[in-house]
């Protein structure tokens, strides 16, 4: 359903309002040959156990969405294709088919309030801290082997030299081109 009022109290101003008749953003209602808007206010109330102002605080925002006119917009009885020739162009038109309305809001609850902290800040200078000692000791890490370590970055020239490396290997491999050198690395494998 379509809203053009939020409230939160009867007796306050409303906290949104939505729509403009004479732009014809509001709420109608086009089957129900309605020419002047509908009020549909939504009444929002926040409550809480023992506390008066619970709904303080609180922020809403509008949720538009698009509706179509032939529900939404004002009647005109010229285009009402019932009581007229029949013959209105203005009917199959759909560029102008919709129009924005409040279709929903969206709550945002208020920043909590930060509790006042009765403990002072841990100093751990002042604290009495004792040393346990473990029955058992952690075994000693041990390193990796060199063989796992990356190879040292090559420099000037010495990077052409890497890459004719690799650029012969990938034109001429090892175990030969095509199905030779597929069934070559498959029978590496098998033997392994």
């Amino acid at each position: 359903m379509a809203i053009n009022v939020v409230e939160t109290d009867a007796n306050k101003d409303p906290a949104i309002t939505y729509g403009d008749a004479s732009k014809g953003l509001d709420v109608f209602s086009k089957p129900m040959r309605l020419t002047s808007p509908m009020t549909s206010t939504l009444v929002i109330q926040v409550k809480q156990d023992n506390a008066s102002n619970a709904d303080e605080g609180w922020q809403f925002d509008k949720y538009l969405k698009s509706v179509p006119r032939g529900l939404w917009s004002k009647y005109d009885p010229s285009t009402d294709p019932r009581n007229s020739d029949k013959n209105i162009g203005d009917l199959l038109k759909n560029d102008n088919g919709a129009m924005p309305l409040m279709m929903g809001v969206k709550f945002t609850s208020p920043k909590p309030t930060v509790s006042p902290d009765p403990f002072p800040a841990f100093k751990v200078a002042d604290a009495d801290l004792q040393r346990l000692f473990a029955k058992r000791r952690f075994p000693t890490m041990v390193d990796a082997d060199a063989a796992w370590a990356p190879a040292k970055p090559f420099s000037g020239a010495d990077v052409q030299k890497q890459y004719n490396a690799v650029y012969n290997m990938w034109t001429n491999p090892a175990l030969g081109t095509d199905d030779a050198g597929q069934k070559g690395f498959v029978g590496l494998w098998q033997k392994a």
